[in-house]
């Protein structure tokens, strides 16, 4: 990754954080409010492959986890684990090889919204937070999974424009592991 993309990806993801943190967080329905710290790990992985999606994951859940009052690292390790996941597969499968994948986005931004909200609970309940144990789900997971299918392309496209000529240097690189 290159200082310009890194930087552009830093502006990218601190945007989005401030919007998560800002508006996000005080748009309710039934209780429950948008997450789109899910869609930036699965955006960079799908364009920059699975080291920038791990990395994204990583930075941005560490800085939303500066504003949880839930265990520190623990959204960014579920990020972290998206964005590596999502990654691996676009670069073996070349599922984002010219960038073609855009109509496919919003399933994969409300599959990511919920896998988030499931993995983000199920490692809370094993690390013992008994916080996690009380909370409907059922009513979290709809409207995490509609958002993230809402918003998933113009993260998209922000992600797009931080990566820039990073796409061309990953499609070499996956066309040489040949799967």
């Amino acid at each position: 990754m290159t200082g310009r993309v890194a930087l552009r990806m830093l502006l990218v993801a601190v945007a989005v954080v401030a919007v998560q943190d800002a508006v996000m967080v005080h748009l309710r329905v039934f209780g429950a409010h948008p997450e789109l710290i899910w869609l930036l790990p699965l955006t960079a992985g799908l364009l920059g492959g699975a080291e920038l999606g791990a990395v994204v994951g990583f930075f941005s859940g560490m800085a939303i986890d500066c504003l949880l009052p839930t265990p520190f690292g623990l959204t960014a390790f579920v990020a972290t684990l998206i964005g590596y996941g999502i990654g691996t597969v676009a670069e073996r499968s070349g599922l984002a090889a010219e960038g073609g994948v855009w109509w496919l986005l919003p399933g994969l931004g409300a599959a990511v919204g919920m896998l988030g909200v499931l993995a983000y609970a199920a490692f809370g309940i094993v690390f013992g937070e008994d916080q996690f144990s009380g909370v409907n789900y059922l009513a979290i997971i709809p409207v995490v999974t509609f958002f993230g299918a809402l918003f998933a392309v113009p993260i998209w496209m922000l992600t797009a424009w931080a990566v820039g000529d990073q796409r061309g240097a990953r499609r070499s690189r996956s066309a040489e592991t040949s799967w």
